[in-house]
């Protein structure tokens, strides 16, 4: 089976940029990747009920 990457489009405020930024320089990584990591880590790490809540906070986030 083919994988596809899909994009996905955030927006922040700018001390929410900054800050993001930050940690990203400080472990040598890109911001989006940074984001990835991060949610990687959120999903994998909770229980299921957690993860459904997660995903659910996640599509509410602008």
């Amino acid at each position: 089976m083919k994988k596809i990457d899909k994009k996905f489009q955030m927006l922040f405020s700018e001390d929410e940029l900054k800050v993001l930024k930050e940690e990203a320089n400080k472990r040598q990584i890109s911001a989006s990747e940074f984001i990835r990591i991060c949610i990687k880590h959120e999903l994998s790490e909770k229980s299921t009920y957690s993860r459904i809540i997660a995903l659910r906070n996640l599509t509410t986030i602008y």
